[in-house]
């Protein structure tokens, strides 16, 4: 994962979407992955892609690497995932394929941390 993760940088996006894509494919089989800080803070920076295709991988990845994983939880929130993944809810529209792995990553995640104040402040600000 570490090798692909290294790509999602690349200025060809046909590579960081095939990179993507194969990383999705792999992620639900890596839940119990340890070491992946790189790899979590360059998929919440791709959040903020205006290529949906990339949006749509980074956020299934996140979403598998973050299933029962509470250091992955943690790392998401740290890299400043919430804040992240509110901007991709909104500006995602009905693309249910953004939206429901972007909700479920925000709610495991503050819930886990136990940041129930920054929820608060997100949705204030927003």
């Amino acid at each position: 994962m570490q090798a692909l993760a290294m790509h999602l940088g690349h200025q060809s996006n046909r590579l960081v979407q095939n990179c993507l894509w194969t990383l999705r494919n792999l992620s639900d089989a890596a839940t119990k992955e340890e070491g992946l800080d790189n790899l979590l803070q360059m998929l919440v920076q791709l959040l903020s892609s205006n290529d949906i295709q990339v949006v749509t991988c980074a956020a299934g990845v996140l979403s598998n690497l973050t299933c029962n994983n509470p250091g992955n939880k943690q790392l998401v929130y740290r890299f400043g995932g919430i804040e992240a993944l509110v901007r991709t809810c909104m500006q995602a529209g009905d693309r249910e394929e953004i939206t429901e792995p972007a909700v479920r990553i925000f709610l495991n995640t503050i819930l886990f941390t136990g940041q129930s104040h920054a929820l608060l402040a997100v949705l204030i600000f927003y």
